[in-house]
């Protein structure tokens, strides 16, 4: 199981449903929580959840600088 905890922000994940699960009820009867589903972004990262893996990037917060830069945003592959 992988804790990580940010000021007020709080994400955990393993591959084992049952630890997760008592983990979450026993963090939800302790402090005030909602659950916000599967993370889509966590300090200024992006995580997307396929079929096919987690992919985890900074597209968008690097656009937001280019853009607050003024600066263009090129994609090339």
């Amino acid at each position: 199981m992988f804790i990580a905890l940010y000021v007020d922000g709080l994400i955990f994940m393993g591959n084992n449903p049952e630890m997760i699960n008592e983990f979450k009820r026993v963090m939800e009867k302790e402090f005030e929580m909602n659950d916000l589903g599967n993370m889509k972004y966590f300090l200024e990262l992006e995580v997307k959840q396929l079929e096919s893996g987690i992919f985890v990037s900074q597209e968008r917060y690097s656009k937001e600088i280019l853009r607050k830069l003024k600066m263009k945003v090129v994609t090339q592959f």
